[in-house]
Formats: structure tokens, C-alpha cells, sequence
């Protein structure tokens, strides 16, 4: 991403090398992360678009510009952004095996003995997933968390698993992939659960939350493309309950 370093745009307040490994956390393109740092400033959805480099006719560039904003990883830079700001975020690696056994691991070594047999059920289908090659995925395409969450999802009580290995990462409860079908799989198993998890959200982030999940087409073309490689079919506002 060396054009995110380049020198010819605005990239205050957080700094090019900030936006640098925003984006490289979300593999996001050069003109999404100049959006989303535009946004972040405080401009409009057509003013960051043409910040950006994106180019068109007036009706044209508002329509780019809110599908740019709608976008997944614009929407996930943007919530990391902010929570930079407030001073609880850092610049953090994708989420890999070796730290998801280790927050696992934790939880299993606690004392609450539900959530121990959650994470060993996670931790299982772990090694599940390592002997396994995933139909149709693709190690390149941005996609990899979402197989691994669509994975949980397949096992009873997967949704609460992932749950709590998300929260334990410290990642952000409205930035998850498969937000939708994750939060119905919670809500049906344990209800009590996710009313917890919501609740120790920041503001912004339940805010971001509430907004996600009445959104019937949040992470609606990955959702299809990731149910879809497994014979699933997902449809806007429906979440898939596999168990």
C-alpha cells in the first residue's frame, strides 16, 4: 500500500502510516482507505469520493460515493478510526490461529463452566478446520474470517463460541463477520449472552451495531458468496441458522 504513504493527500489526523496499516489490516484499496480517511475528517460521502480519486457526473458520483461508504471495509476503517480516537484501538494483524488458541486457552482455564466448554468446542473445531480444506476458498480474497466464523457456526453453540472468542480479541462486536447470522445463532441459544455482550459495548460501537443489524443488507454480497460455497443460499434480513 505505498500509495497510502503518498504525501499529495490529507491524511490528517492519524497520519499516512496510520491509514497504511488500517488498510493493510483490511485489505482495503488505496481509494477506499482515502475515503474512509476523508470521512473520518468530517467530509460528506461525494466529498470524500472525489477526495479519493473517484470521478464522475453529479447523480453518478452519489451513487459511487454511498456504495463506497456502504462498503464493508470502508465501514470497518471507519469504526477502527474512531475507535483509535478514543484512544483503545491499535493497529493490530489480522486475527490468526496461534492467537485465537491462546484466547481460547484463557477461557478454558476460567472458572465459568460454560464458557469452558464453549471454547473447547472452539478450540476443536480449530483442528477441525486445520486438517480441512475449505471448498472454493481462497487464501488471497479478504474473506478467510468469515469461512473461519461461517465454521462455528456449522457446530451447536458455534455462535456463542465465536462470540467469545471475538470479545476476548478485543475486536469491536459490530465489525464481526456474519454480524446477522452470528447474532441470531446467540440470541436463539442464549439470549442472556448476547444482551451481556451488547451491553459492555462503547456507545459507538452499539450504536454501530444497531444500525448494522437493521440493515437488511449488511455484508449481504459476502454473506452470499460465503453461505454460498457450502450450498446455502442467504437472503437479505434472514439470518442462516444452520443448527
Amino acid at each position: 500500500m505505498s500509495d497510502v504513504t503518498a504525501q499529495d493527500f490529507d491524511w490528517s489526523p492519524l497520519g499516512s502510516f496510520w491509514w497504511a496499516s488500517a488498510a493493510e489490516k483490511y485489505r482495503a484499496t488505496v481509494r477506499q482507505t482515502r475515503f474512509a480517511c476523508a470521512k473520518h475528517r468530517g467530509a460528506s460521502n461525494t466529498g470524500a469520493a472525489r477526495e479519493a480519486g473517484y470521478s464522475a457526473q453529479k447523480n453518478a458520483i452519489r451513487q459511487i460515493a454511498y456504495r463506497v461508504y456502504r462498503s464493508n471495509v470502508v465501514q470497518n476503517l471507519l469504526a477502527f478510526a474512531e475507535k483509535h480516537q478514543n484512544g483503545d484501538a491499535i493497529i493490530t494483524k489480522p486475527v490468526d490461529t496461534g492467537e485465537a488458541r491462546n484466547v481460547l486457552s484463557n477461557l478454558i482455564r476460567g472458572s465459568d463452566p460454560s464458557i469452558k466448554i464453549r471454547a473447547l468446542e472452539a478450540l476443536q473445531r480449530i483442528d477441525d478446520r486445520a486438517n480441512a480444506v475449505p471448498p472454493h476458498a481462497s487464501e488471497n480474497d479478504g474473506l478467510t474470517e468469515y469461512r473461519f466464523v461461517r465454521d462455528f457456526l456449522q457446530m451447536p453453540n458455534g455462535g456463542c463460541a465465536i462470540v467469545f472468542l471475538w470479545t476476548g480479541l478485543h475486536q469491536q462486536l459490530s465489525s464481526l463477520p456474519l454480524l446477522l447470522d452470528v447474532s441470531a445463532a446467540v440470541q436463539r441459544d442464549r439470549p442472556e449472552l448476547w444482551a451481556s455482550v451488547v451491553e459492555e459495548c462503547n456507545p459507538a460501537d452499539r450504536n454501530r451495531l444497531s444500525m448494522h443489524l437493521a440493515d437488511c443488507e449488511w455484508q449481504l454480497e459476502t454473506r452470499k458468496q460465503i453461505w454460498g460455497e457450502i450450498g446455502i443460499q442467504a437472503s437479505p434480513g434472514c439470518p442462516v441458522l444452520v443448527h
